[in-house]
């Protein structure tokens, strides 16, 4: 893990105050075992805590595992063209609705869906959605996913890619 840390360990304080002593002990450790034991040592505070703060001037990297898909999505992602450019991707009710049902759990904790369709008018934000799911699956679980999307045209299959 030191090697995930390293920039952000060496670099300006983190803005959460109890995280700055470990960054400290990392930026005087002497040797490459002593470094490798601090990030691990960062990495478990940084479990415990919601949100680390970013070093001035960066934006925040998004830590996806703590996150509901839909909060993820307004979190961790941006719309990349048209009207909302730039803006959080924030969902429409019953858009959360659908990707609410999508990840429900069952009483003993496994996701009840494998797939979903999601049939719509155009223009109803489809696929963002695929995109964004995508994505979500990428960060967040740790069994290697292969995200699969299609669509019925090359462009539109591009819309999703990009």
């Amino acid at each position: 893990m030191a090697r995930k840390h390293h920039r952000l360990l060496v670099g300006p304080l983190v803005g959460e105050e109890r995280l700055r002593p470990i960054q400290r002990a990392y930026q005087e450790a002497a040797s490459e075992p002593e470094r490798r034991a601090i990030a691990l040592e960062f990495e478990q505070a940084q479990r415990d805590r919601d949100i680390i703060a970013a070093p001035a001037g960066r934006s925040s990297d998004c830590d996806p595992l703590p996150l509901a898909a839909g909060d993820f999505f307004a979190e961790c992602l941006r719309h990349q063209k048209g009207p909302a450019a730039g803006q959080p991707f924030l969902l429409e009710p019953w858009q959360r609705e659908f990707v609410d049902e999508l990840y429900r759990l069952d009483e003993r904790g496994n996701r009840i869906y494998k797939r979903a369709i999601l049939g719509v008018p155009r223009g109803n934000g489809k696929s963002p959605i695929a995109a964004a799911v995508g994505l979500y699956e990428l960060m967040t679980r740790t069994d290697e996913p292969d995200v699969i999307c299609a669509a019925a045209a090359r462009h539109q299959a591009g819309v999703v890619f990009e």
